[in-house]
């Protein structure tokens, strides 16, 4: 399954309370960012938002699935602290949620499953740049 599509399904399915819930919670990832804080509940509750605007119980619950791993695995602190919270990647990831969930906004499905990988890639980039 590729995630890049509940993006996608987000954008082309969401109401506008969940649009305005998906702002809501990325705007106060933004903001948790400028205070240099890296809260993992909100970036989860952003990306479980969108999973719920996709209107698709298989990706609510594979969102989920993957939420409760991370949780669980030290191997995720590692990983996160490599590339989320670290303060010179920090803008990039806030600019990077700003865009999914501006093509979510528009309800432009192709572009928010574009921005999605973009998203994921520079992640993976992050991670192995150390």
């Amino acid at each position: 399954m590729k995630i890049p599509i509940i993006a996608k399904f987000a954008a082309e399915r969401a109401t506008d309370q969940e649009i305005e819930n998906i702002r809501k919670i990325e705007n106060k990832f933004e903001e948790e960012a400028n205070e240099g804080i890296y809260n993992p509940e909100t970036d989860k509750k952003l990306h479980v938002e969108i999973s719920k605007a996709s209107h698709n119980d298989l990706f609510i619950k594979f969102t989920n699935d993957i939420n409760n791993v991370m949780k669980e695995h030290k191997m995720w602190i590692f990983l996160r602290d490599r590339t989320v919270t670290r303060l010179e990647y920090r803008d990039i990831n806030v600019s990077e949620h700003m865009e999914i969930v501006k093509s979510i906004e528009s309800c432009d499905g192709e572009e928010a499953m574009k921005k999605m990988p973009k998203h994921m890639n520079s992640l993976y980039d992050r991670y192995w740049k150390e």
